[in-house]
């Protein structure tokens, strides 16, 4: 019996000790406190990497997202991933240029991007193309190309515009013009058709490309807006986008 009560005596005693150490201690009691960098997790190596070859990081958002570029002295950007995996930049080796992104700007006089585009450049109207006016071509463009096409058509995306070997000094394609070589839109002509949607509001993006070569091999008026995109591969020094929105 007495060795009982012994036993008791001693496991209260260690209670006792136990219930002191657990009392909690708030974050300034000598716990270090982390960064709020390292609290979220570790910084992005594609982002250090970049700063460290002396490039600068940028963000180029849209309705759909977001991406980083590496940006370089002489007016290059590179996806920041494929500069981190050696995919682009000045020592990578290959044959596809449109890994290099420049900022070729397209804009119009007509309408704002994302805006509504005026009735005059519509089947309800005189069915003609919209000024466009081009900025910052990239050096060593000898050409550009243009696709204008409307995503929500019914039955898939429908082809309006379909340009090629626009001179890349142009600056301006004016309003009802021909500013190149003209392919076939999904009507199945050539030149522009405007915007006529069956019902609802739809986008229509004008897609411009600045190209290393004049398209000619090859390269016929019967060639739709796939063929081109074919054709371009491998030639793109850099694009713009301007889209705007016609409908009920």
């Amino acid at each position: 019996m007495g060795r009982f009560f012994l036993i008791m005596v001693v496991l209260l005693l260690l209670g006792v000790g136990c219930s002191e150490n657990s009392t909690p201690r708030s974050l300034d009691d000598g716990f270090v406190k982390l960064p709020i960098d390292a609290q979220i997790g570790l910084a992005n190596p594609a982002s250090t990497y970049c700063e460290e070859q002396g490039g600068k990081l940028e963000i180029a958002e849209n309705d759909y997202g977001s991406t980083a570029y590496c940006g370089f002295p002489d007016g290059t950007y590179c996806e920041e991933w494929e500069f981190y995996r050696g995919e682009c930049g000045t020592q990578q080796k290959t044959d596809n240029s449109s890994v290099i992104q420049q900022h070729m700007q397209l804009t119009s006089p007509a309408f704002q991007h994302e805006g509504l585009i005026p009735s005059k450049y519509t089947c309800d109207g005189q069915d003609i193309n919209p000024s466009l006016t081009i900025s910052s071509v990239p050096e060593g463009a000898k050409s550009l190309a243009l696709i204008v096409d409307d995503p929500d058509a019914p039955g898939g995306t429908w082809v309006h515009w379909v340009v090629w070997n626009i001179d890349p000094g142009i600056g301006i394609i004016a309003e009802n013009s021909k500013p190149g070589l003209e392919g076939v839109t999904s009507l199945g002509q050539t030149g522009w058709g405007g915007p006529c949607p069956p019902s609802g509001t739809h986008r229509y993006y004008f897609k411009l490309y600045a190209l290393d070569t004049l398209l000619q091999d090859g390269v016929k008026e019967t060639v739709g807006a796939d063929a081109l995109v074919s054709l371009m591969e491998g030639h793109i020094l850099g694009q713009a986008e301007l889209m705007g929105k016609y409908g009920e």
